[in-house]
């Protein structure tokens, strides 16, 4: 049987985080999970790293007011589900003091984001000691 227009969700959430998530932390994460693995990039034709979300965004689809929201995703960043950071900058956000005064804040699936970001590393230092005559 063929799903169409769903999102995965990792089964490391449903095996080992599920239990120590509460409702809106649970909400949040599944928002941020929706925006970036959840989406194709046409750019690149691969799955979003990050997504540009506005609290906003957040209380809409999720159904919790503003203070929920930012306590959800201090806690979920605190255990490192996600991260948060610019648009052209891959330093992650851990305090709200350091994402206050952001003007655009993008959020990700922190095991993804991670990997991804290896990932590139890797290609660029193959690149960089690559010799082309």
């Amino acid at each position: 049987m063929q799903f169409y227009k769903t999102t995965n969700v990792p089964n490391e959430l449903f095996d080992f985080h599920l239990p120590y998530l509460n409702q809106a932390q649970l909400k949040v994460l599944l928002v941020v999970l929706r925006q970036t693995v959840g989406w194709i990039d046409p750019k690149t034709k691969q799955r979003k790293v990050k997504d540009w979300i506005t609290i906003s965004f957040f209380s809409k689809k999720a159904g919790l007011s503003r203070k929920s929201i930012s306590y959800a995703i201090q806690d979920l960043v605190d255990k490192e589900l996600i991260v948060v950071v610019t648009k052209y900058s891959n330093k992650e956000l851990r305090t709200a003091k350091d994402r206050r005064g952001k003007k655009k804040l993008y959020y990700a699936y922190a095991p993804y984001f991670r990997f991804w970001l290896h990932k590139r590393s890797v290609k660029k230092l193959r690149d960089l000691f690559t010799f082309r005559p």
